[in-house]
């Protein structure tokens, strides 16, 4: 039995393979939706989009933060429908990885 915190994962039907949520995340991210549907599993995928909360959890900051982002011009881009604030995942991880540092310079 998974624990709430694991993903499983099948590939072609050949491979079925039970992975912590974040784990399975990155390998979906990794092989580029290659292997079914994120949303399926669970996951967000970059069709899906994320509430401010669950951005602020994703990136362990406050929601607060990502208000005053918004007020400044900085952070990824967001979608206001309704008076709610979304975040498109795409957007994110673009962000992500625009803000990506290998570690190789101090």
């Amino acid at each position: 039995m998974a624990h709430a915190d694991e993903r499983t994962i099948r590939c072609a039907n050949t491979l079925q393979v039970t992975l912590p949520g974040f784990v399975a995340f990155r390998i979906l991210d990794a092989m580029n939706g290659q292997i079914g549907s994120g949303e399926e599993l669970g996951l967000a995928t970059p069709q899906s989009h994320l509430r401010e909360r669950e951005l602020a959890q994703r990136w362990t900051m406050s929601q607060r933060t990502l208000q005053r982002w918004r007020k400044e011009g900085f952070g990824p881009a967001y979608i206001l429908i309704g008076g709610t604030i979304r975040y498109r995942m795409a957007d994110v991880l673009d962000y992500e990885h625009r803000h990506l540092h290998d570690g190789s310079r101090g």
